[in-house]
């Protein structure tokens, strides 16, 4: 066992994560008051110049009950070439400590600090963002959600997972967000965030992020143009039980913009959040018609969706809902994470022309469910595939019951018999409709439409089901003597 730097990690009831570590043959021991993490070194390398040891680039340290970092300078050493730093589920609070941590790792890529308290910055390592004529709200010493946090340029970092972390603000973001120019995936989720309610402090809003997960939130549906100023070059969104039950209309009048002069209230711009978006997920969505989600059609990119669970889908079969969405969402190529086939969206669409025109060709008028309900591009499905007649409704299941005529000597009379039965039970329940024992007589069926031909059928095979010589109404059963 070689000692790499003295063994000294608690203060209090607290933990440091440090370099203050054993190093033993291919193990690196971090011993802390809970116990011992461990970490794999044999990829570790020692310095050329120093002779220090230095962690793997990618260095994992979730869930281990860190609390404080330890001294930064030499965390600095040891990991100052890491690209790729997990602390999430930890005790980590001090925005101020990490900031100190993230600006001495210049090659880093992804950082990951989710399920973290991360109280609010030091009022030694923030500025103070503009006041807006919103009233102020009183906050408490260890928050400053009215703070923007601020940090060294961080040009490598690509992806930055901050979820479920309770104190997180907006203008916080607004700073780490300001460090990484090129950050391209950005994961927010179960922070009960609402959309900002300030503008984008970047002009052009922060165009690099191209993938966003916003789930477990509180978007509301006048939420989504401010979310398109901070993010308008989104290609990936993911709302996953969010309150919003409406999607943004993708004509936004341009009169109605501040500062516009265009009086002509035709004049539409896009969205620029719907622009570029690749791939949406809205499952566990309040989403809740037809109409809201046919507005994803002005959406020229968008090829993925899943509406797994969404609010007015609940309770109907997923064969067919899922039919209905190809139909009406003419650019998804997969939806709920399965590809659409050609053939599966020429069945669909087909379906849907025939639900929603059978009653103009029936009774030269729609119903006023086939109104409410009929898909915006009716029109262009029709153009592709015509008119279309509807199905026949063919069932080859057995005939349930028959009316047969039943006769024995020179009696007769018609009964009512369910096919679902054996020969024998037939035989008995046509010997009791004329008080003959079944062992002196036998059973023979009549076909009408094969009589010509056939002619009476003796039925000796008493476990045979009655339904397998297709008896249909007007047949006959007769009872014999036996000689």
């Amino acid at each position: 066992m070689e000692w790499v730097y003295q063994c000294q990690v608690r203060q209090g009831n607290g933990l440091f994560w440090s370099p203050l570590c054993v190093r033993t043959r291919n193990r690196l021991l971090y011993q802390h008051l809970f116990g011992i993490f461990d970490l794999d070194t044999r990829h570790a390398n020692k310095s050329l110049t120093s002779g220090e040891l230095q962690l793997p680039h990618v260095l994992v340290m979730d869930n281990s009950n860190v609390t404080y970092l330890g001294d930064i300078e030499k965390l600095a050493k040891m990991c100052g070439h890491i690209v790729e730093l997990d602390l999430a589920n930890n005790s980590l609070a001090s925005w101020s400590d990490m900031l100190q941590l993230l600006n001495r790792l210049p090659q880093l890529r992804l950082l990951n600090l989710s399920i973290n308290p991360m109280l609010g910055p030091k009022s030694d390592s923030v500025t103070h963002e503009e006041k807006t004529d919103a009233p102020e709200k009183p906050l408490k010493d260890s928050e400053c959600h009215s703070q923007c946090l601020v940090a060294q340029p961080m040009p490598h970092l690509s992806t930055l997972a901050l979820n479920q972390l309770p104190q997180l603000s907006w203008p916080m973001l607004a700073g780490l967000l300001s460090s990484a120019p090129n950050l391209t995936e950005l994961y927010l989720s179960n922070n009960d965030m609402e959309a900002p309610d300030f503008p984008c402090p970047k002009i052009g809003g922060y165009a690099s992020v191209q993938q966003l997960y916003f789930n477990g939130n509180r978007l509301l549906s006048e939420d989504w143009t401010k979310l398109s100023q901070w993010f308008p070059k989104l290609e990936k969104l993911t709302l996953i039980g969010n309150s919003a039950d409406k999607l943004p209309s993708s004509a936004v009048s341009l009169a109605t913009e501040e500062g516009s002069n265009n009086t002509n209230k035709d004049s539409v711009v896009i969205l620029p959040l719907l622009c570029n978006l690749k791939s949406l997920n809205l499952s566990e969505s309040e989403i809740d018609s037809w109409s809201e989600l046919e507005k994803l059609n002005l959406c020229p990119s968008l090829t993925d969706l899943r509406i797994l669970d969404i609010k007015f889908g609940k309770g109907r079969p997923k064969k067919e809902f899922r039919a209905e969405a190809i139909a009406r969402l003419a650019h998804v190529t997969h939806l709920n994470g399965t590809a659409v086939t050609d053939e599966e969206r020429s069945a669909a669409e087909r379906s849907l022309i025939r639900a929603h025109t059978i009653d103009l060709e029936i009774k030269n008028e729609p119903t006023d469910l086939a109104v409410a309900e009929a898909p915006d591009q009716l029109d262009s499905l029709l153009a592709k595939h015509g008119r279309l007649d509807a199905l026949a409704k063919v069932d080859l299941r057995p005939t349930q019951s028959v009316s047969l005529v039943l006769r024995y000597g020179n009696q007769s009379r018609t009964c009512q018999l369910a096919t679902n039965q054996l020969i024998r039970e037939v035989k008995q329940k046509v010997c009791a409709q004329f008080n003959v024992e079944p062992s002196r007589v036998g059973l023979y069926y009549i076909d009408q439409g094969m009589v010509g031909a056939m002619g009476p059928e003796l039925l000796n095979l008493p476990g045979r089901a009655f339904h397998s010589y297709r008896p249909e109404d007007g047949d006959e059963l007769i009872l014999k003597d036996f000689n």
